[in-house]
């Protein structure tokens, strides 16, 4: 498996949304799935919070934005934890298709070709010098 997937992967068992490789699909299943009643349980106060303020009357609007906050927070995760979990097995082929490339390049090269996509999708836009930037400073309309 290349670096770049061995990190991902190993993340994504610590937080139980990829089967572990020593258990059965079953077991891997009510792992992922206890995990995620389990976050939704801790997510219950965070609700009560934003309960409680709703239904006295905004006394303190400080802790309501925040449990506010918070609460979008939490749907989020769930969100993204059941499209992840809906999609396991669409992921688990994609990372297995990608040992395919393997047999028509070396490993360092798709590691340098990820570190480089990394590279332009998380800097700065004035650092891309792209032909966009490039005709917005020459624009005459300012």
């Amino acid at each position: 498996m290349v670096k770049i997937l061995r990190f991902q992967l190993t993340v994504l068992k610590y937080l139980f949304v990829w089967p572990k490789d020593r258990l059965d699909s079953k077991t891997n299943r009510i792992l992922s799935v206890s995990y995620f009643t389990l976050s939704v349980l801790f997510c219950l106060p965070i609700l009560g919070a934003v309960l409680y303020e709703a239904l006295n009357g905004m006394k303190d609007p400080n802790i309501a934005i925040e449990a506010t906050i918070a609460l979008c927070d939490a749907t989020a995760y769930y969100v993204v934890f059941l499209c992840f979990l809906k999609n396991q097995a669409k992921i688990a082929g994609i990372v297995k298709d990608v040992n395919l490339f393997l047999n028509y390049c070396e490993a360092k090269l798709i590691e340098e070709i990820d570190a480089t996509c990394h590279k332009y999708t998380k800097c700065e836009r004035s650092k891309l010098n792209s032909p966009i930037d490039q005709d917005k400073s020459k624009s005459t309309y300012a």
